[in-house]
């Protein structure tokens, strides 16, 4: 199954910019979609939002995954 992780950026959250209408987009293709929230988004981290998307994310992390971040979000 595809599976897509999408990030928020610094000062941001699962409901920021166009991060829900993505989520949308790709679940009329079938394409499981998960939104977090990562955590201190007012000071980005990459250990912790990495940490946090590894040890969080509802379904397994493999080549079929796609990972969009936005800004901060990309570097994790």
């Amino acid at each position: 199954m595809k599976t897509a992780i999408l990030l928020h950026g610094t000062e941001g959250d699962s409901r920021s910019g166009w991060l829900q209408w993505l989520k949308t987009q790709l679940e009329k293709q079938r394409i499981e979609v998960w939104v977090p929230d990562l955590p201190r988004a007012d000071l980005p981290s990459l250990q912790v939002w990495s940490d946090f998307v590894i040890k969080n994310c509802p379904f397994s992390i493999d080549e079929q995954t796609t990972l969009v971040g936005h800004s901060a979000g990309a570097v994790a």
